[in-house]
């Protein structure tokens, strides 16, 4: 791995070629491009060892609602010659720390939210999450973590289209109008009916059995009145059903459910751009579930899809 990076490869080509040879890392099905990255890091495989890496917050010490982990930057790390021999030689690690310093602007993980993105776009066709990886020319781009997956894009490309498809999806102003806000209280009456007539049809379906027991009804008559009563139950659940689905979609076409989500959205794009990356992070999370993010290699730089999941769709 050291040598290919040296020679000039990047981590998803060569986590590439280790899998293609074969070699299988210990907790999962092949190397990626971060745990390539993290390997060609460790001054453990130049013989040393390293201290004060990170720091660990318990839970609730500062107010957070979780344990946390924070990885400190590497002047605050204590360095040292170890007992056990290297496997890279310092010529070697110093030429790749110097190539990999030149490339990325490495993140600071203090515990803090830097991406306004970040827990929120998955790859579609991996289903991975997506990770936010800055060159020290070129700017930010957002990069699938599994080797050969789907092509990057410029990190302020995706965060202006999303901004752009939430803009899309506000409805003009609806007024209700009386009679379409009836239209879901009456659907309701109406499977309320249906649910009542299909409950009287289960207990004379009951009441069927014991008067056959007590001999009001011969083997033939239990037959066909039997069959009556289960034609009928099958009708009343069929429209129970139609009724439901009808009454969902009027509930989804409610003017006033179609104000909110408009109101909420222009709230988002309002405060967005006066926020930081913490703010605008917990913005698109009080709406959005999942941003799912697909791109073809070799395609245009703004070649790409985006598809929005709200919360409770």
């Amino acid at each position: 791995m050291y040598q290919l990076y040296a020679d000039g490869y990047g981590c998803v080509s060569i986590a590439r070629k280790i899998n293609a040879m074969g070699a299988k890392p210990r907790r999962s099905a092949g190397f990626s491009r971060n745990s390539v990255k993290k390997i060609l890091d460790n001054p453990v495989y130049a013989g040393k060892i390293v201290w004060n890496q990170k720091s660990h917050i318990k839970k609730n010490a500062r107010g957070n609602q979780k344990y946390i982990t924070i990885y400190n930057p590497k002047e605050k790390w204590i360095i040292v010659d170890g007992i056990h021999p290297p496997i890279i030689d310092g010529e070697l690690w110093d030429k790749v720390r110097a190539i990999s310093e030149k490339r990325y602007i490495p993140s600071k993980r203090d515990g803090t939210i830097k991406s306004s993105l970040a827990g929120l776009i998955r790859c579609e066709k991996c289903g991975g999450h997506m990770q936010r990886l800055t060159f020290t020319q070129g700017g930010s781009y957002l990069v699938c973590q599994r080797p050969g997956c789907c092509a990057s894009a410029k990190y302020e490309f995706i965060e202006n289209a999303i901004l752009i498809l939430l803009e899309n999806m506000i409805d003009p102003p609806v007024k209700s109008a009386p009679e379409r806000a009836q239209a879901p209280e009456e659907r309701s009456k109406m499977l309320n009916a249906i649910r009542a007539e299909l409950s009287a049809a289960e207990k004379a379906k009951t009441r069927l059995y014991d008067l056959v027991e007590s001999g009001a009804y011969s083997a033939e008559e239990f037959k066909q009145r039997m069959d009556m009563i289960k034609e009928k139950i099958s009708r009343l659940q069929e429209q129970e059903s139609e009724s439901e689905k009808a009454l969902k979609l009027e509930s989804d076409a409610n003017p006033d459910k179609r104000n909110k989500q408009t109101r909420q959205i222009q709230t988002i794009l309002n405060l967005y751009r006066e926020r930081d990356a913490a703010g605008r992070n917990a913005l698109l999370k009080s709406m959005i579930d999942t941003i799912w993010y697909k791109k073809e290699k070799k395609s245009k730089p703004s070649d790409f899809s985006l598809r929005i999941v709200l919360k409770g769709r």
